[in-house]
């Protein structure tokens, strides 16, 4: 009968994708375009700036944890601006958001901004990204800690680690409500994490 336009479109959709073995220098392959009444295969180069091989994702995660670290630590919180404080706490808000689990440790230094910093425009803007984090991360069941027999119990390492993810959480709110109510109080008094 005639060429279909759909028939072009569903080869192209059955044909395997490129694989890893092409390389970084491939590129990626496109929809077809018409052009000219025939059907052009389209590549669009790789991105110049992202990392391809797996190694070079590694090095880009370390290179922007060092940064962030740097950030959030390397510099006292008086001297840094109130932009670069607005940065840091967003950073470390993402971190917290994108890998709990791994970056649960930030939720103390995001409560450290709310409570000693020396702008209030940052501890507010700490407080709430603190409390909006809390929010996200608290799961729907009840968090306890575990009982003198519960802890002397053998439990495998993910349930280990489920529980020092757990403590890290309660202590986090635990701060949270804390300073919120130092603040209900009237005075901003500086609320500590429980120490452990």
């Amino acid at each position: 009968m005639g060429f279909k336009q759909g028939d072009v479109e569903q080869d192209y959709e059955r044909r395997p994708r490129a694989s890893k073995e092409d390389g970084p220098a491939a590129g990626r392959e496109l929809l077809p375009v018409r052009e000219g009444g025939k059907w052009q295969r389209r590549t669009a180069p790789a991105p110049k700036g992202e990392p391809q091989t797996k190694k070079g994702k590694q090095r880009a995660k370390a290179r922007a944890q060092a940064s962030a670290a740097a950030a959030a630590g390397s510099a006292p919180a008086a001297e840094l601006s109130l932009s670069q404080k607005r940065a840091t706490i967003a950073k470390l808000s993402a971190q917290l958001l994108h890998s709990p689990h791994k970056n649960i440790g930030l939720l103390k230094e995001l409560h450290e901004l709310a409570s000693r910093d020396v702008s209030p425009a940052t501890r507010r803007m700490a407080a709430l990204s603190c409390v909006a984090v809390l929010r996200d991360l608290i799961p729907a069941y009840r968090i306890r800690l575990p009982t003198d027999k519960e802890l002397a119990m053998q439990v495998s390492s993910e349930v280990e680690a489920l529980r020092a993810y757990e403590r890290q959480l309660l202590r986090g709110h635990e701060a949270a409500v804390g300073l919120l109510r130092g603040w209900l109080r009237g005075g901003e008094q500086q609320q500590r994490l429980p120490p452990g």
